[in-house]
């Protein structure tokens, strides 16, 4: 009873402490009820939508004024999957700096306060106000409509930005006893779109597929408001810089419709592959088991055989013995009168009863000796076919696809326009409009599967872009003479009419061998068969029709040859040879690569090069860098090698080389490198050599095993060491390389507490240890032996030898973090010695880095932490 009393009393404590930090639960919604003006959480989860809602909302500000408004957000059903609905009324004073205090009031210089209004369709509204609506039509067919409102650049800034509906006390109490200034900065909407758009998909009859496999249109609008400042706001009491009117918008670009048709089918297809059922069949019928011929069968096999074929029984089977035995006619009733002796029958020719050998079935009978060269001494074999394989017929496919493109725009101007009654709609700064009919032909062909591939592709492709209205008054914004001109050319430029023909030729003769199944030749060009480049001017337009010139860049875009020799050998491609030849042709600028690939098991070989030509208009040829690289993974990847090796074949200088060995967490790598060398000088140190040289660059080993956790006291108490450490070579300047050791340590007692702790030591001295047996002593001075200078690190006896040691601690790290259910309370210590430089003094600082934090774990941001920045004490910073 006792023991039971003891539990009661702990599982008491524990819910008491959980109702201690447990005071609100936001983790999950929950059920709700209206007490008064309060609503109470219940302790059953909420399981309804949250899909919809509606509410309103109404914020106070001490400085500002007020904000009403509401937001709404609702899926009504499949057809109207979304609508949104935001209106907010700003009821606001212009807050200005006070310089003296550098807070923010309501009161201008003079002691007065203004009122913020607002401009609407030239209607001037006592209020700023921030709208929005937006509609997702998914049936019949897709709309999207998005229509923001905004009465000026700030009105995000002043109420919506850095609003919340949710109460961090903790945070406000901290920011509240804080002594930081107002923020400065101010976020402005400098821009904001109405848009709207739809598409919609024909449903095409079966009868028409695949003529017309698709029939769609889509169209958008859009009108882009700008904001320009407000020249009508006077300066009085500074209101041009901290009024919100101080800042419009105004269309300032209309694209009234972006219309598109899409059109596409297959206008014929041919295909004399088999059925995937019919080749299935085939496969069945082919892949019958081959039947072992009587003579190479055993004797008495061959006997039981030969006696079927006659209609007799065997020799040891008397007649009516089995049921199955009872001769039956070819009807399948059983045969009347007397049966046949087989003995009696004569030989006939092609019917002789003696085997090969000349030996009559009484040869073999039981007692004789069989010869060597008697069938039943031959093995009984099983014999299966060899598998067959289906190749595909001739494949064909021709499709079109036509996307004719309709876009229109009105651009307006800002010039003259002071405030937002001065806008007139009727005055436009440009009209454009731009229609593209691209028409695109696709083929493709084949034969056997990968063996031969074609493909080709047809397009034509013309563009007419034009401005039927140029303003060309300046007072108002228009364009110049000079401007006008260079827009009508270019959109003369624009205009063009183009046809081209791209083409891909892929052959893979081995195809059906599976050692040589990836050797082919692929060949890939892009030909202008016709386009048009404007040679004209804004007053007398003209084009030129050019057709395909062999010989021009810009008329064979791409001309690229390729072949692959591959051969692969073994189970699962585990042997390999491929070697990758690629050309780019004239009139590109000639390119000739060539990559060789050698797989074997758990290894990788590459080896690549090549050549090219500098430019089309100069022949000098240059060689591109020698690139070798290996692979080799064993023990499931356990074990890694790498190596990778440049050499610069134009410059005729080894580049670079890098090897690396990976085991678990040990890692080793080296790297030699093409660049400059330094040579040691006793007075200036290292001296940076002229000429570059291929010398070795770096050498390093790292270690960081996998941590592991060992459990005590029924899994709930755990300890998990862990390390990382490294030692870097510098082998262009030894004097830099450098040893870094990080030990960790983390305790976990289970739900209660974590301690982790964790050191980091370096020495950078590395070379003092060496540097005597290289010959080069002296370059940095101390002691060389480095197990004395580890012990010489712990001299806290003598301070001399302590200071003097390479082995130096960087930092200490303690961590401490106690779970509270929801809440966490954690502690870091870092001790690290920074290196202060005031003035022309220079001096180590040993203050730690201390914080103390309080958060809660289902809103991190409410949280409460306390900073010791190296001596000074901050919160929440």
């Amino acid at each position: 009873d006792d023991d039971d009393d003891d539990d009661d009393d702990e599982s008491s404590t524990s819910e008491s402490l959980k109702a201690l930090f447990n005071f609100m639960k936001p983790s999950t919604l929950k059920e709700q009820r209206l007490e008064g003006l309060i609503l109470h959480n219940l302790d059953e989860d909420y399981t309804g939508s949250t899909a919809n809602y509606f509410k309103v909302f109404g914020d106070w500000y001490s400085n500002l004024g007020a904000m009403t408004g509401f937001d709404g957000v609702f899926k009504p059903n499949n057809y109207i999957t979304n609508l949104e609905l935001t209106g907010m009324l700003g009821f606001s004073n212009t807050v200005f700096l006070d310089s003296s205090t550098g807070l923010y009031i309501p009161y201008a210089s003079s002691g007065k306060k203004y009122q913020d209004s607002s401009n609407f369709l030239g209607i001037k509204l006592p209020f700023r106000y921030n709208t929005n609506f937006k509609l997702t039509l998914s049936k019949p067919f897709t709309l999207s409509l998005s229509l923001p409102l905004y009465s000026d650049p700030y009105f995000t800034d002043d109420f919506t930005e850095d609003r919340t509906e949710t109460m961090d006390w903790i945070s406000y109490l901290t920011e509240s006893s804080s002594s930081d200034d107002d923020d400065d900065t101010t976020t402005e909407i400098s821009t904001f779109s109405w848009t709207l758009s739809s598409s919609y998909s024909v449903p095409l009859p079966t009868f028409i597929k695949p003529y017309i496999s698709t029939l769609s249109s889509s169209l958008s609008s859009t009108v882009v408001f700008s904001d320009i400042t407000n020249g009508a706001v006077s300066s009085t009491d500074s209101l041009s810089t901290y009024s919100p009117e101080r800042k419009f918008y105004y269309p300032s670009q209309i694209t009234p419709a972006t219309a598109s048709v899409t059109w596409s089918g297959t206008l014929f297809s041919y295909s004399s592959s088999p059925s995937s059922a019919a080749a299935a069949k085939q496969n069945r019928q082919l892949a019958g088991q081959l039947v072992v011929p009587d003579d190479l069968k055993p004797s008495d096999d061959a006997a039981v055989a030969e006696a079927q074929q006659a209609g007799a029984q065997p020799e040891n089977s008397a007649p009516g013995e089995n049921p199955g035995d009872t001769e039956r006619n070819d009807d399948g009733a059983p045969a009347s009168g007397p049966q046949p002796d087989v003995s009696s029958q004569e030989d006939t020719p092609g019917n002789s009863p003696a085997d090969a050998q000349g030996n009559t079935p009484g040869d073999n009978a039981p007692g004789k000796s069989r010869a060597a060269g008697d069938s039943d001494a031959l093995p009984n074999l099983t014999a299966t076919s060899p598998s067959v394989t289906s190749v595909s017929g001739i494949d064909y496919k021709l499709t079109y696809s036509i996307k004719p493109t309709f876009t229109s725009q009105i651009a307006y101007s800002s010039t003259n326009l002071d405030e937002p009654e001065d806008f007139d709609w009727n005055k436009l700064k440009s009209s454009m409009f731009t229609l593209k009919v691209p028409v695109v032909f696709d083929s493709a062909a084949g034969y056997g599967g990968s063996f031969f591939n074609i493909d080709n592709s047809l397009t034509f492709n013309p563009v007419l872009q034009e401005h039927p209205y140029i303003s060309t008054d300046t007072t108002n914004g228009g364009y110049t003479a000079t401007s006008a001109a260079s827009l009508k050319e270019t959109d003369y430029t624009a205009t063009k009419l183009e046809i081209t023909n791209s083409n891909s030729v892929s052959i893979k003769p081995f195809y059906y061998i599976d050692a040589f199944k990836n050797t082919g030749i692929t060949y890939k060009s892009t030909i202008k068969m016709l386009r048009t480049e404007f040679i004209g001017d804004a007053d007398n337009p003209e084009w030129e029709y050019l057709t395909v010139d062999w010989a021009d860049e810009d008329s064979i875009t791409t001309h690229e040859l390729d072949f692959t020799f591959a051969a692969t050998e073994g189970s699962n491609d585990l042997f390999g040879q491929a070697l990758a030849l690629t050309m780019t042709l004239p009139p590109q600028v000639d390119e000739y690569g060539a990559t060789l690939t050698l797989t074997f098991p758990f290894t990788t070989l590459t080896f690549a090069s090549g050549v090219q030509q500098k430019s089309s208009t100069d022949d000098t040829w240059e060689k591109e860098d020698f690139q070798q690289a290996l692979s080799v993974s064993l023990f499931n990847s356990n074990l890694k090698f790498t190596e990778s090796y440049n050499y610069d074949l134009e410059e005729n200088h080894q580049d670079a080389l890098k090897l690396a060995l990976t085991y678990g967490g040990l890692q080793a790598a080296y790297t030699m490198s093409y660049t400059n060398g330094y040579n040691w000088d006793d007075e200036d140190g290292w001296v940076e050599r002229d000429d570059e040289e291929f010398l070795p660059y770096s050498l390093s080993l790292a270690y960081a095993p996998t941590t592991k956790t060992w459990y005590t006291w029924k899994n709930r108490v755990s300890t998990a060491p862990g390390l990382s450490t490294s030692i870097v070579a510098d082998l262009l300047r030894p004097t830099n390389s450098y040893f870094i050791f990080t030990p960790s340590l983390s305790f976990k007692i289970n739900d209660f507490v974590t301690f982790t702790f964790s050191s980091t030591s370096k020495n950078s001295v590395l070379y003092r240890y060496v540097q005597k047996a290289l010959g080069e002593e002296g370059r940095i001075p101390g002691e060389d032996n480095p197990f004395i200078d580890l012990i010489n690190s712990f001299r806290f006896d003598d301070e001399s030898l302590r200071k003097s040691s390479g082995f130096k601690l960087k930092s200490l790290n303690f961590t401490l973090t106690h779970y509270l259910h929801d809440w966490d309370f954690k502690t870091t210590y870092k001790l690290s010695p920074r290196l202060v430089t005031s003035g022309s003094s220079k001096y180590y600082d040993f203050n730690p880095y201390v914080t103390i934090s309080i958060i809660w774990n289902p809103m991190e941001s409410m949280k409460t932490q306390i900073v010791d920045d190296y001596g000074t004490w901050e919160l929440n910073p």
